[in-house]
Parts: structure tokens; sequence; C-alpha cells
């Protein structure tokens, strides 16, 4: 079996690693998938390192991913055209006045980019 540690020591190790790993610079997608690796090696028994292939292959061959891809290329058109400009500045136009309005503009901006693209890492890209 593995080490036996309390949850709080386990916790604080975590995210202690984590936030190291991260502010070294290392993308998050590694430095999670890599810490997940590690403390089930560590905590659980090597074999438990076999479940980590089995669980990460159909999700990566799930064919609705395909389309991804399709949508940050219709943000970047959107942006490209000029229409995310023109939508930005229409609502900065309605909110620029209030409190926080240039907040406010771009998370509504934001917000109905990602209704119309159908993902929000592609309005996310689009926004900067």
């Amino acid at each position: 079996m593995g080490l036996e540690i309390d949850i709080q020591t386990l916790t604080w190790l975590m995210f202690g690693s984590l936030l190291v790993l991260l502010m070294a610079g290392l993308p998050l997608a590694f430095v999670t998938g890599g810490l997940a690796c590690v403390f089930l090696f560590l905590l659980g028994d090597a074999q438990t390192l076999n479940i980590v292939p089995s669980r990460i292959f159909p999700l990566m061959t799930d064919y609705q991913l395909s389309a991804i891809p399709l949508f940050i290329f219709m943000a970047s058109m959107l942006e490209r055209a000029g229409i995310i400009r023109d939508m930005f500045d229409v609502i900065y136009k309605i909110l620029g006045g209030l409190r926080g309005g240039l907040a406010a503009a771009t998370i509504l901006a934001s917000t109905i980019l990602a209704a119309m693209v159908g993902v929000i890492g592609a309005a996310v890209v689009t926004m900067g």
C-alpha cells in the first residue's frame, strides 16, 4: 500500500505543490495531471496507475471534441471581421456610465460571445 497521511497534511501538500509548480510557469493541465499521478503513486499502490490511461482514453476519443477547434475558428473570424468590437462598443455605450461599467460590459460581451460560439474557451481567447 502507499503512505498514510492525514487529510489536512495531504491537502496542504497538494495545494502547496500546485501553487509552486504554477508559479514556476508550468501549464495548468500538466501540473494537475502530473500531481494526480504522483500522489496516486505515493498514496496508492503502483497498480492504481493502470487506471489513468483507461480513464483518459475514452474522454480524449470523444467525437464531440472535434467541434472545439471549429468554435475557436468561428470566434476568431468574428473578431477579425470586427463584429466582436462592434458588439463590445454597443454594450459599453449602454453600461459605460455605470460604476464598473467596463467590467460589466466585458462580462456581458463574453457571455453573448460564448452563447454565439458555444464554447467559453473561445470567448476567453477572443476577448483576451
